[in-house]
């Protein structure tokens, strides 16, 4: 069985591949599909997911695949939300993860926030034959003032 991811994050599919093989199901990206990147003029991760899966499975045929997920963090007013890919921008940097981490980091720091001020919310979509199933999570996690990890190298 082959499923259209609707990302075209590499990383991640990677991730899913992973996960997938041993079940037979083939993954695959949807700009390798030839399909660019769906909207997400949504204010919810589940509207988001679901556009985007819709978005990747009318232009492939193909059963879809699709998640949106980013940090709220309570001191900022659930900030930035639906918005975390964009984060950075507002704040002078170029979109990407690693600015979105800088940004969020030296905001937290100006405003003296604790680590145990946020959550991350995620949802994922699958879209196949007309059938749609998604699910939602939210997980209240500390954000440390700190880099640390194995991607922030770059930082």
């Amino acid at each position: 069985m082959k499923i259209v991811l609707a990302s075209n994050n590499r990383g991640k599919l990677a991730e899913l591949q992973a996960m997938f093989a041993p079940l037979g199901v083939e993954l695959v990206r949807q700009a390798d599909l030839g399909v660019g990147e769906a909207e997400e003029p949504h204010r919810t991760f589940v509207e988001n997911a679901l556009a985007k899966a819709r978005f990747a499975s009318s232009h492939t045929g193909l059963p879809a695949l699709a998640d949106d997920a980013g940090l709220c963090v309570d001191a900022f007013g659930g900030l930035p939300g639906v918005d975390t890919a964009y984060y950075a921008t507002q704040f002078g940097y170029e979109k990407g993860d690693d600015n979105n981490v800088r940004a969020l980091l030296e905001q937290m720091q100006a405003a003296a926030i604790g680590e145990d001020a946020d959550r991350i919310n995620a949802a994922v979509e699958t879209l196949a034959k007309g059938t749609e199933a998604f699910a939602a999570a939210r997980m209240n996690k500390g954000i440390r003032q700190a880099l640390a990890g194995r991607n922030i190298e770059q930082l």
